[in-house]
């Protein structure tokens, strides 16, 4: 069985690492990307099960810009996309429009039991 595959998208290292040693754990196949720029043309190229993305990076552009380019677009326009953001007041302010798009929010610091219940609400299983 191919295993599910997860676009992890954030501007934090040591996050990255985390996450790809837990996903990879649970046997997903797990692609990282440390900024935004390049994200919507990696997501097309390599057509994840799930993006995970921070919506606040170093880079011109931030994670709802990338999730908006997402929707206009054929084919990423079903992809799920769990928004993982310290930005609690933003994300509680934007969590109902959020999800109208497919998309999820996890709260940072979050536990690993939230975040794979989670993903497996989402997709399901690896």
């Amino acid at each position: 069985m191919v295993p599910q595959k997860i676009m992890v998208v954030n501007d934090d290292t040591q996050f990255l690492r985390m996450m790809d040693l837990i996903l990879s754990e649970s046997e997903y196949e797990v692609k990282t990307l440390f900024e935004a720029g390049p994200a919507f043309e990696q997501i097309c190229a390599w057509m994840p099960d799930l993006v995970i993305m921070d919506v606040r990076m170093a880079t011109p552009e931030d994670g709802l810009d990338i999730i908006e380019m997402m929707r206009l677009s054929s084919p990423t326009v079903e992809i799920p996309v769990i928004v993982c953001s310290a930005d609690h007041d933003r994300m509680r302010g934007m969590e109902e429009h959020l999800r109208t798009e497919n998309c999820w929010v996890l709260l940072k610091p979050f536990n690993l039991n939230t975040l794979n219940s989670l993903v497996h609400e989402v997709i399901g299983p690896a």
